[in-house]
């Protein structure tokens, strides 16, 4: 197999283009090779990521609240207080469950 023979054009084709043109000349692979793509490691610990950026959300809705509460009418202060308990209860009902 010589370089002028059809097959010694594509092995040479192939190995000029070999790896890091492949990709970027072709757009993927070339005549079937695979290309490289990385994965992403799996989550082991992915529920107490959403546990505590759940906890994180909530603890930033009360703070919101509290902040406004200030702000208020005295008639409206009853539902603030009933929307920071009702927060709350979510809070450590969803640590019980998980």
């Amino acid at each position: 197999m010589g370089r002028n023979s059809t097959a010694g054009k594509v092995a040479g084709f192939l190995l000029d283009l070999w790896p890091s043109q492949r990709s970027a000349q072709a757009g993927g692979s070339v005549i079937g090779l695979p290309s490289h793509k990385p994965k992403a490691k799996p989550r082991r610990n992915w529920k107490k990521e959403f546990k505590a950026e759940r906890n994180k959300v909530i603890d930033e809705a009360i703070s919101a609240i509290r902040k406004n509460k200030r702000n208020i009418p005295e008639t409206w202060l009853r539902g603030y207080s009933s929307a920071i308990t009702t927060l709350e209860l979510m809070k450590v009902m969803s640590d019980e469950k998980l």
